[in-house]
């Protein structure tokens, strides 16, 4: 990704998943995907689930030369660990589209865990929401006659 920010938005806005892809026998290879994925997070206001691809993953791993590895980036960012592939198996070329497909539909387990809602959250959200309903049904229900409180 290179270029203006319009540009960066206008191409991202189209796009359902990031597909973020790095060579692990490669050390500059993730320092690439790793300025991708924070021009994603700061530039597009629509939130855009990322799936980070280690490939060439029948070679020797190397470390990575940047500030985090690709498996401390994804834990500080709540996003699964790379999904590890090889052009010289089509089992886990079929893995990694079924991935893709998958987060496509249901892109809430690769977010960002800043933009994710933790379960107490939630359960708090609908309780607020249940207790709004009920305030205004018994108000309504009173101010229109049908529900009487009396004071002892």
């Amino acid at each position: 990704v290179g270029g203006k920010e319009e540009d960066i938005r206008t191409v991202l806005d189209h796009y359902d998943v990031a597909c973020l892809l790095y060579d692990s026998s490669d050390p500059k290879s993730f320092q690439r995907a790793s300025k991708v994925f924070n021009s994603i997070e700061t530039l597009v206001s629509d939130l855009i689930p990322s799936v980070f691809i280690a490939t060439k993953s029948d070679l020797p791993r190397v470390r990575q030369e940047c500030e985090r590895q690709p498996e401390e980036l994804c834990q500080e960012y709540g996003l699964p660990v790379p999904c590890r592939c090889t052009s010289s198996s089509l089992d886990t070329l079929e893995v990694i589209y079924a991935k893709l497909a998958r987060v496509a539909r249901d892109p809430s387990s690769n977010l960002p865990s800043s933009f994710r809602l933790s379960r107490w959250a939630k359960m708090a959200g609908v309780g607020i929401l249940l207790g709004a309903g009920v305030g205004a049904l018994l108000y309504l229900l009173t101010k229109s006659g049908k529900l009487q409180l009396r004071a002892k």
